[in-house]
């Protein structure tokens, strides 16, 4: 069902009337020309602010940079150095021990000829004692095959046991002072070139 509704009657309706504000804004419109002219002073010297700023910005990072690359170019040239002095000490090292080496070799050799020497002297004297041994033994064999009686071939062997002990017994002293001498002589070199080593 459809309601009918009453017109409006146009005396009910008032008339617009002129907002204050478009009167206000029509009053300074002379305001709002002069605004342009009154904001450039601000803006220039807004300007100016932000050039100087950047100015002083550019100048920062730059001297920034230029302190990063010094430092940088310090710490390359200590690095440099470092790694010059660390060659150096290394082969300041390779030096000693390459020297220690070569004079343990020769010690090494002089001790090898040494004790080359002193096994050919002990062996020459050795071969003496048992040549003296064997010829003592062959004289007191030919003695008792001439011996004429039973107690003189006692007395004979006794004779020759007494010399005999008194012999060897010389002879074990004079090739132990022999081997002494080999095993002295031979640790010589290496006694001092061990010395030398750790005096230094």
């Amino acid at each position: 069902m459809a309601i009918a509704r009453k017109p409006k009657s146009a005396a009910a309706t008032p008339a617009p009337e002129k907002p204050a504000d478009v009167v206000k804004v029509k009053a300074e419109a002379p305001v709002v020309a002069a605004a342009p002219q009154a904001v450039a002073p601000v803006l220039e010297k807004a300007a100016a602010v932000a050039k100087d700023y950047a100015t002083d910005l550019q100048a920062m990072m730059k001297e920034n940079a230029e302190k990063a690359m010094a430092e940088a170019k310090t710490a390359q040239e200590r690095l440099r150095l470092a790694a010059e002095q660390g060659l150096e000490q290394t082969r300041a090292a390779y030096e000693k021990i390459k020297s220690a080496a070569e004079e343990t070799t020769a010690s090494l050799e002089t001790s090898y000829a040494a004790t080359t020497r002193g096994i050919t002297e002990f062996n020459q004297k050795a071969f003496s004692v048992i040549k003296a041994q064997a010829e003592a033994n062959f004289e007191h064999v030919k003695a008792v095959m001439s011996a004429k009686s039973m107690p003189e071939v006692i007395d004979l062997q006794t004779t020759h046991l007494k010399k005999s002990f008194e012999v060897a017994n010389e002879q074990l002293k004079e090739l132990a002072s022999t081997v002494q001498k080999v095993a002295t002589d031979a640790g010589e070199p290496i006694k001092a070139a061990f010395g030398k080593r750790f005096a230094a």
